[in-house]
Protein backbone atom coordinates (compact mmCIF):
# COMPACT_ATOMS: atom_id res chain seq x y z
CA UNK A 1 0.00 0.00 0.00
CA UNK A 2 1.15 3.33 -0.94
CA UNK A 3 0.20 6.62 0.59
CA UNK A 4 0.14 10.24 -1.52
CA UNK A 5 -0.97 12.79 1.09
CA UNK A 6 -4.43 11.30 1.59
CA UNK A 7 -5.19 9.09 -0.80
CA UNK A 8 -4.14 5.02 -0.30
CA UNK A 9 -3.88 2.76 -3.02
CA UNK A 10 -3.94 -1.08 -2.59
CA UNK A 11 -2.21 -3.38 -5.26
CA UNK A 12 -2.93 -6.79 -5.67
CA UNK A 13 -0.72 -8.89 -8.49
CA UNK A 14 -2.33 -10.41 -10.72
CA UNK A 15 -2.27 -14.25 -11.03
CA UNK A 16 -1.03 -16.07 -14.13
CA UNK A 17 -2.59 -17.96 -15.53
CA UNK A 18 -2.31 -21.46 -16.24
CA UNK A 19 -1.24 -22.92 -20.07
CA UNK A 20 -4.81 -25.07 -19.47
CA UNK A 21 -6.43 -21.36 -19.05
CA UNK A 22 -4.39 -19.32 -21.24
CA UNK A 23 -5.94 -22.50 -23.86
CA UNK A 24 -9.69 -22.33 -22.71
CA UNK A 25 -9.23 -18.09 -23.10
CA UNK A 26 -8.00 -18.84 -26.92
CA UNK A 27 -10.90 -21.18 -27.24
CA UNK A 28 -13.06 -19.04 -25.52
CA UNK A 29 -11.93 -15.47 -28.03
CA UNK A 30 -13.17 -17.98 -30.45
CA UNK A 31 -16.44 -18.43 -29.13
CA UNK A 32 -17.09 -14.47 -29.18
CA UNK A 33 -16.25 -14.30 -32.70
CA UNK A 34 -19.25 -16.88 -33.63
CA UNK A 35 -21.27 -15.48 -30.58
CA UNK A 36 -20.75 -11.73 -32.31
CA UNK A 37 -20.60 -12.30 -35.86
CA UNK A 38 -24.68 -13.01 -35.58
CA UNK A 39 -25.11 -9.71 -33.83
CA UNK A 40 -26.23 -6.70 -35.39
CA UNK A 41 -22.98 -4.57 -36.10
CA UNK A 42 -21.15 -7.25 -34.38
CA UNK A 43 -22.01 -6.09 -31.39
CA UNK A 44 -24.00 -6.67 -27.78
CA UNK A 45 -24.37 -5.00 -24.99
CA UNK A 46 -22.29 -5.93 -21.70
CA UNK A 47 -24.75 -7.04 -19.46
CA UNK A 48 -26.75 -9.79 -22.65
CA UNK A 49 -23.46 -11.26 -23.18
CA UNK A 50 -23.73 -14.08 -20.58
CA UNK A 51 -27.53 -14.77 -21.49
CA UNK A 52 -26.38 -14.50 -24.82
CA UNK A 53 -23.51 -16.78 -24.62
CA UNK A 54 -25.79 -19.58 -22.50
CA UNK A 55 -28.31 -19.19 -25.10
CA UNK A 56 -25.87 -20.01 -28.23
CA UNK A 57 -23.79 -22.17 -26.44
CA UNK A 58 -25.92 -24.16 -24.21
CA UNK A 59 -23.93 -23.73 -21.10
CA UNK A 60 -22.59 -21.61 -18.77
CA UNK A 61 -19.94 -19.09 -18.97
CA UNK A 62 -17.72 -19.49 -15.97
CA UNK A 63 -14.71 -16.18 -15.81
CA UNK A 64 -13.04 -18.60 -13.26
CA UNK A 65 -12.44 -21.49 -15.92
CA UNK A 66 -10.18 -18.60 -17.89
CA UNK A 67 -8.11 -17.87 -14.49
CA UNK A 68 -10.49 -14.18 -13.57
CA UNK A 69 -12.86 -12.96 -10.97
CA UNK A 70 -14.39 -10.67 -13.44
CA UNK A 71 -15.97 -10.78 -16.83
CA UNK A 72 -14.36 -7.90 -17.79
CA UNK A 73 -11.09 -8.77 -17.39
CA UNK A 74 -11.41 -12.33 -19.62
CA UNK A 75 -12.13 -9.50 -22.30
CA UNK A 76 -9.53 -7.49 -21.37
CA UNK A 77 -7.42 -10.33 -22.31
CA UNK A 78 -8.41 -10.86 -25.62
CA UNK A 79 -8.29 -7.40 -27.11
CA UNK A 80 -7.42 -8.63 -30.71
CA UNK A 81 -10.42 -10.11 -30.52
CA UNK A 82 -12.69 -8.39 -28.77
CA UNK A 83 -12.95 -4.45 -27.22
CA UNK A 84 -15.05 -2.89 -25.17
CA UNK A 85 -16.50 0.47 -25.76
CA UNK A 86 -19.47 2.84 -24.61
CA UNK A 87 -22.44 4.04 -26.49
CA UNK A 88 -23.92 7.34 -26.17
CA UNK A 89 -25.90 6.57 -22.99
CA UNK A 90 -22.59 5.48 -21.07
CA UNK A 91 -23.62 1.41 -21.55
CA UNK A 92 -20.89 -0.83 -22.15
CA UNK A 93 -20.79 -2.79 -25.43
CA UNK A 94 -19.07 -5.52 -26.28
CA UNK A 95 -18.04 -5.27 -30.43
CA UNK A 96 -15.70 -7.41 -32.81
CA UNK A 97 -12.16 -5.62 -33.27
CA UNK A 98 -12.09 -3.88 -36.99
CA UNK A 99 -9.75 -6.91 -38.71
CA UNK A 100 -12.21 -9.50 -36.64
CA UNK A 101 -15.23 -7.73 -38.25
CA UNK A 102 -13.24 -7.63 -41.95
CA UNK A 103 -12.55 -12.05 -41.15
CA UNK A 104 -16.44 -11.95 -40.90
CA UNK A 105 -17.62 -10.25 -43.61
CA UNK A 106 -14.72 -11.66 -45.64
CA UNK A 107 -16.45 -15.36 -44.56
CA UNK A 108 -19.70 -13.81 -45.34
CA UNK A 109 -19.32 -12.47 -48.59
CA UNK A 110 -17.43 -15.67 -49.65
CA UNK A 111 -20.40 -17.96 -48.55
CA UNK A 112 -22.70 -15.76 -50.29
CA UNK A 113 -20.52 -15.95 -54.31
CA UNK A 114 -20.27 -19.56 -53.33
CA UNK A 115 -23.71 -19.97 -52.86
CA UNK A 116 -25.29 -18.05 -55.75
CA UNK A 117 -22.54 -19.55 -58.14
CA UNK A 118 -23.95 -22.91 -56.82
CA UNK A 119 -27.47 -21.55 -57.59
CA UNK A 120 -26.57 -20.57 -61.11
CA UNK A 121 -24.49 -23.77 -62.04
CA UNK A 122 -27.49 -26.13 -61.00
Amino acid sequence: MTSQGDIATVSLPKREQTLEEVKRTQHFAQECIELLRHAPDFQLAFNKFIPSYHHHFNRQCRVSDYGFGKLIELFESIPQTVEVTEDANGERLLQLTQPERVKVLTDQITLLIQSTNEQRDA
